[in-house]
């Protein structure tokens, strides 16, 4: 019997192939693919949506989280480059004071 993660991934590869994701992302819905799983299709497909519309949500929280980071980064990236950038003025300005050239 194929794991999960098999299962989860073939259905990636069906839905892109099929043109029902745009990427290939792994919202897949875990949750509604265990043994416990109802039966009942349209059970199942209450589970399912419900589970793809938790992980979903999930996977929006992480992205949020790293867009976050990323501007954090960004903003720490312009800071250290004008630190540099100031840094390597007042060099070239003591330089020139002193008479030596060059970096």
């Amino acid at each position: 019997m194929a794991d999960r993660a098999h299962v989860r991934a073939a259905l990636i590869r069906l839905w892109g192939k099929r043109g029902l994701l745009r990427v290939l992302v792994p919202l897949t819905g875990p949750g509604a693919l265990g043994a416990d799983a109802p039966a009942v299709r349209s059970a199942w497909v209450v589970g399912f949506l419900s589970a793809v519309a938790h992980e979903a949500e999930g996977s929006r929280k992480t992205l949020r989280a790293l867009e976050q980071e990323w501007i954090a980064l960004e903003e720490a990236t312009t800071h250290l480059e004008a630190i540099v950038q100031r840094a390597r003025h007042q060099l070239t300005n003591a330089r020139a004071g002193s008479g030596r050239s060059g970096w």
